[in-house]
C-alpha cells in the first residue's frame, strides 16, 4: 500500500480514522466531542466544519476551558475507611 501511486487507492484517510475514533473516548470533554464531530457520516448536506478554530486549540487553552467549565454533578465524596477491630490480624497500631 506505501508504495501505491494513486493515492485514493492507498487508504491513507482510513489508517488516520482509528486516531480520531480513540479520542471520542477521551476523558477530557472537549476533546471526545471535537472527535465525535468528524466521527459522524459527512453528506451533500452537512455543514462545512470551521477547521481554523480547531487548529487553534492548544493544552493550554483546553485545560483553561475544563477549569472554569461548572460541572454538571459534583463528584462524589467518599469516607475514610474504618480502621479494622483491634483482633483482627491484619491491624497494625
Amino acid at each position: 500500500v506505501a508504495a501505491e501511486a494513486e493515492p485514493r487507492d492507498c487508504r491513507a484517510f482510513d489508517s488516520c480514522l482509528w486516531e480520531v475514533d480513540t479520542l471520542r473516548s477521551h476523558f477530557c470533554p472537549s476533546v471526545s466531542s471535537l472527535a465525535a464531530l468528524f466521527a459522524r457520516p459527512f453528506t451533500q448536506s452537512t455543514p462545512p466544519v470551521e477547521l481554523a478554530p480547531l487548529a487553534a486549540l492548544s493544552a493550554d487553552s483546553l485545560i483553561r476551558v475544563e477549569t472554569q467549565r461548572k460541572l454538571k454533578r459534583a463528584p462524589i465524596a467518599t469516607a475514610p475507611a474504618e480502621p479494622p477491630p483491634r483482633h483482627a490480624k491484619l491491624w497494625v497500631p
